[in-house]
Order: structure tokens, then sequence, then C-alpha cells
């Protein structure tokens, strides 16, 4: 058994195998202690005191009160890891980090969190995120940022993205930007790729509705951070921190650098197939609803590359507006 905090949330894990002990380490809870605002380690466990604890930089998220019960805990059974075993082909221990995952994102989708299949790096405290089919070389240009810009990794694969709560009171509507469920057939429903993205489809509560303001004026965009997380593919790239997310951007190899931005009809159709999309439908709704404000909030683009420096730095110029 492991307490770790995650995406903000503190988590029991009851697990079989010690690899989910391994892989949670770096987001075990510690008793919090009091922050000095001199630089000193044990404020964020990074070296970079944050002094107030705001959210606004890659903070890390380990330290919690002492006294903190957790938020939400997990088990799953020897059937269901035998089960993830025989159709991934992972070893049983791999198998139940997989079904405690999945487990978490449906837990976390009422509370407006959601696993996004993407590479997540953080520079100058704002969050960038690389997206694209498989093989399309999310890693490779993540390291192009670390490498040639200085940025830093967030999550390498699996981040857990989550809407920051907001003040404003409006009235609902039900428009989404263009993409409805009867739309993505039973093959299209998300990312698949490596186990770690199948929803257990468990009910949940009613599905939020958009809003929009009551009295004529334009609410206020909501803000989306992403959280490192334990799982992040198998180069096990990942910090525990968090950072506001600036811009999304889908890849595709090209022997030309070139970035557009995305309007977000078309930015919402490509990402929904890059999360853990819910087989139950209320769910499935819950999460078009939260994508559909995620598209509207953060900037989204295409970036047709090659594996050069350029590359880096004409997306990191147009996606940062610097």
């Amino acid at each position: 058994m492991i307490i770790c905090k995650i995406a903000g949330f503190i988590v029991r894990l009851d697990n079989h195998y010690p690899y989910v002990e391994k892989i949670c380490a770096p987001y075990a809870v510690e008793a919090e202690e009091v922050c000095q605002g001199d630089g000193s380690p044990v404020c964020q466990g990074d070296g970079v005191c944050q002094g107030d604890g705001s959210p606004d930089t890659a903070v890390s998220e380990r330290t919690v009160p002492a006294d903190t019960q957790p938020d939400l805990t997990f088990s799953v059974t020897p059937e269901e890891v035998e089960a993830e075993a025989a159709l991934s082909g992972f070893s049983a221990p791999v198998c139940e980090s997989v079904c405690l995952y999945r487990r978490l994102c449906a837990a976390l989708l009422p509370h407006d969190t959601f696993l996004l299949h993407a590479a997540v790096v953080e520079k100058d405290g704002r969050g960038y995120a690389f997206l694209g089919e498989s093989g399309t070389g999310k890693s490779t240009h993540m390291a192009l940022w670390l490498y040639y810009l200085g940025a830093n990794v967030v999550n390498g694969d699996k981040p857990l993205i989550r809407m920051a709560p907001s003040p404003c009171h409006c009235g609902p509507i039900d428009r989404h930007c263009g993409l409805d469920l009867q739309s993505l057939d039973g093959r299209d429903r998300g990312c698949q790729g490596d186990g770690g993205c199948q929803g257990d489809g468990s009910p949940d509560t009613a599905v939020p509705e958009r809003t929009v303001p009551t009295d004529n004026h334009a609410c206020p965009l909501p803000t989306f951070y992403a959280y490192g997380t334990p799982w992040s593919g198998k180069e096990g790239l990942q910090r525990n921190v968090s950072v506001p997310l600036s811009a999304i951007v889908f890849l595709e190899q090209a022997k030309q650098n070139e970035i557009v931005r995305l309007a977000p009809a078309e930015s919402v159709k490509r990402i929904f197939h890059q999360m853990l999309v819910p087989k139950n439908a209320a769910d499935a709704a819950r999460l078009l609803t939260l994508a559909d404000q995620f598209v509207r909030a953060v900037p989204a683009y295409r970036l047709k590359c090659d594996i050069s420096r350029e590359a880096a730095e004409l997306c990191y110029a147009v996606v940062s507006g610097q």
C-alpha cells in the first residue's frame, strides 16, 4: 500500500506488487513543512521555493498536512490483472499499475480532471503539450526542447490535466465545438495504444452543462494545469510537478517546418482521440464537455516538422508569443 498525492488529490493505492510502490515513490506524501521563502529544497522538493505555494510555476506536489486522509482509495482484483495481461501481454506488476491508473482516471473525471496522451514540458513557468499519433515524434520533439531550449519535463506520455475552479456564475448552454458522441464509432473513441487508455465505464454523477454568462458579460476562460504522474511511458520521463498549460501542439512529420493555429472545432476532434474515453455514455459526454472547455481555453497548433533545432525554436517562438 502507498499513499500518494497525484493531481492535487490524496490517493491510496492498495497494491499487491512492489512495482506500483516503486514508480509511485516520488509521489508518496510527506508531512508538510513551513516554507521559509529562501529557496531551500524542503519547500517544494525541487530546489525552487515558490513562497506562497501558488501553482503558477512547475512546483512539487508532494507535501500535505500530517493528518490528511486519502481522498480516494483504489485496489484491483487478481482477475482484473490477469485479464489485462491477457489483453496487453505485459507482466502482472505492470498490468496492476495500468488497472489502478485507469481506475484513478475514471474517478477523477467528475473533478474536471482527465488523462491526456501527450508529452508535456515546462519552460519559464508555462506548460506546453505535444500530441500526435504513435510514432510521430512526441518524445523526440520534447527532447529538442529540453536540450536546446532549456525546458523541463513534466510527463513524457500520460499526464493528468485538471481544470481550475472558476468563480464565474453562468447559465447553461448545450453546444459543443462541432463534435458529438454519435460521430465517434467503436474504433475511434480515444487513445488505445498501450493498455493504459481503456476506461472502466463506471457511472458517476450527472453530466455538467457548458456555461455562458447570464448578464451578457464574457466569463473568463478557465485555467488548465498539467500534472506529472508516475505513469509516463517506456522512457519513464516525469516529475511530480504541476504547471499551467499555455498551448497544445499536434505534431506531424514533414521535411519543412511549418506551424499554424487551429480553431477549437478542429482541435477538439483531434484531442478527443488522445483522451481516456469512458465506455459509459454519460461519462463520455462529461469528457466531451470538458474537452470543449479545454480547447477553448488553451490555444492549439499543428506543427509539421523535422527533428532539427529549428523546429523546436519555431514552435516555441509561436506558441509562447516570443
